[in-house]
C-alpha cells in the first residue's frame, strides 16, 4: 500500500481543532462587543434663508429652520476649504433640501421626466 491508500488519523484531529477555533473565534467576537450609545451631537437650527427665485420651505404653515451643518475641526488639518460641502449640490438657501425638490413641494412642474 502506498501513502495514498492510507487513511491518515490526524485529519479528523484536523478538522475539529480548525472548527474549535473558528467557533472560539466568532464567541469571542461577540464577548468583546459592547452597547455603547453611539457618538452624537445635538442638532442645532437657525433661521431660514430666504433666496429671490426659490419657494421657501414649508414646515405646515410656518418656515423650516435650517440645520446648522458645521463641523469642529479644531486644530486638525484639513485638505479641503471650511464648510466645502455647503458648495455642492443644488441647495442655495441651505436647508438641507434639493432646490428642485423644493420648488415641486411649492407647486411647479417637476423635471423629471418620470
Amino acid at each position: 500500500m502506498d501513502m495514498m491508500d492510507k487513511p491518515s488519523r490526524k485529519t479528523p484531529l484536523v478538522s475539529l481543532i480548525l472548527v474549535a477555533v473558528f467557533l472560539i473565534a466568532d464567541l469571542g467576537a461577540m464577548a468583546t462587543h459592547s452597547q455603547t450609545e453611539p457618538w452624537s451631537e445635538p442638532v442645532e437650527y437657525a433661521e431660514p434663508i430666504l433666496v429671490e427665485g426659490l419657494p421657501p420651505l414649508m414646515c405646515g404653515e410656518e418656515l423650516c429652520l435650517r440645520p446648522l451643518r458645521d463641523i469642529d475641526r479644531g486644530e486638525r488639518p484639513s485638505s479641503e476649504d471650511e464648510a466645502w460641502w455647503q458648495s455642492y449640490g443644488p441647495d442655495l438657501d441651505w436647508n438641507g433640501m434639493d432646490d428642485r425638490l423644493q420648488r415641486v413641494l411649492a407647486g411647479a412642474e417637476s423635471e423629471s421626466p418620470t
